[in-house]
């Protein structure tokens, strides 16, 4: 079932690029060379598997400030994620212009891992003749297997944004207020509406006879 939810989403994605898909038609050898990046970027960045190496495979305005000698340390603007294999050539073009490209990228935790099914959103330019990252940023999570709940967006977390992105949840307590609000607005009139009615019949029972609902007539002038 969550499968089906990570799939419905991936091709409502696709259909909504078609356009930008149309608008620019992506050559081959770029397209090779994208995957290329994106199976490196994913390994020795996403994976952690060679930190250092995703130096070069990253434009100048994202390392913009780190060194190479920090960047391998893990002072990196690229969150880490458990993900599944060594291909990542699934993904699905939101934008494109000559020299760049706007792609949502779908990735699979490894077994056992405690993270659902994410969706990143990956800009490329095309600097010097290689295909490079320029931002790597978590748009949407799936829930695991072992949990429930759908899916999660996420907001822009900004640059050093190194450690797992949590949900942004809405405080409950903060609905509260404005429920009681309605809740007064809504009830306040009926219960006046009800006592008036509840008075009404009790007196028509104590005497017997249903009481006028009119007022009576003024008296005449002199």
């Amino acid at each position: 079932m969550k499968a089906r939810g990570v799939l419905v989403v991936v091709a409502l994605a696709a259909l909504a690029a078609a356009p930008a898909q149309a608008a620019y038609r992506i050559k081959p050898a770029d397209r090779r060379a994208i995957d290329t990046t994106l199976d490196r970027f994913v390994a020795s960045a996403v994976q952690r598997h060679d930190l250092a190496a995703s130096y070069d495979l990253v434009t100048p305005a994202m390392r913009s400030g780190i060194s190479r000698r920090a960047w391998a340390h893990g002072t990196t603007n690229v969150m880490t994620y458990p993900a599944r294999g060594a291909r990542f050539h699934g993904w699905t073009l939101d934008f494109a212009r000559r020299g760049y490209l706007m792609v949502d990228l779908l990735l699979q935790p490894r077994r056992r891992a405690r993270v659902g099914p994410m969706i990143f959103t990956l800009e490329l330019r095309r600097l010097h003749g290689r295909w490079l990252v320029a931002s790597f940023i978590p748009s949407a999570s799936f829930a695991g297997a072992q949990r429930t709940g759908s899916m999660k967006a996420f907001a822009d977390y900004g640059p050093l944004a190194a450690t797992n992105p949590k949900p942004r949840h809405v405080n409950r307590l903060f609905l509260v207020g404005p429920a009681l609000v309605l809740l007064l607005i809504v009830a306040l009139p009926g219960a006046i509406v009800l006592r008036s009615w509840r008075r009404s019949r009790r007196a028509e029972r104590a005497f017997g006879k249903p009481l006028p609902h009119s007022l009576p007539p003024l008296p005449p002038r002199p």
